[in-house]
């Protein structure tokens, strides 16, 4: 847990010496890529626009590939409980592969929905998890996304917890940015 904090540390700090938004911040760690596309960002909290974590892996048979997603997202499910709202898996394509999650229940409010959707991908060498939080108006089906408010410590929390489902255990990370 140590290596996070020293990510999110560095990632506080460089606003200080980046203070235009936005931008992009990268990690790598072990054939595990990560992106944080920063909105904004403050001495207690960051606005995200995307989170994207890619890890490189030996081929698996395709039945294998979309289990293991679906054992990943069932991991994410369980671990991730302190965000707006609880995630879901919602739906399972073992043929593509592909495991979308989202919030169950969103957050419903007079004129809109606004919901978080996680989706891990498995291609031939490789799984990706991309994060992102949507707003539905009411009136209109189209998606738009909208920063997700994460405070320092969830940020860490959410970071880490998706880095130990997606690498299977303990880590360290090394941090550098765009």
């Amino acid at each position: 847990m140590r290596g996070i904090q020293i990510l999110i540390e560095n990632l506080f700090v460089k606003t200080s010496r980046h203070p235009h938004f936005p931008f992009t911040f990268e990690i790598e760690e072990d054939g595990i890529q990560g992106k944080l596309e920063v909105a904004d960002l403050d001495r207690l909290s960051c606005a995200l626009h995307r989170l994207e974590i890619k890890k490189q892996e030996e081929g698996l048979e395709s039945l294998a590939r979309a289990n293991r997603l679906k054992d990943l997202g069932e991991q994410i499910v369980q671990k991730v409980t302190y965000l707006l709202e609880p995630l879901s898996l919602i739906e399972w394509d073992k043929y593509t592969p592909v495991v979308q999650i989202r919030s169950f229940p969103p957050q419903v409010r007079e004129d809109f929905i606004e919901f978080y959707e996680l989706l891990l991908r498995g291609e031939e060498n490789q799984t990706s998890l991309t994060l992102v939080r949507y707003r539905n108006q009411k009136n209109n089906r189209l998606k738009e996304t909208r920063p997700m408010i994460l405070t320092r410590e969830v940020l860490e929390q959410l970071v880490g917890d998706l880095y130990g489902v997606i690498k299977g255990g303990k880590r360290e990370v090394t941090a550098y940015s765009s």
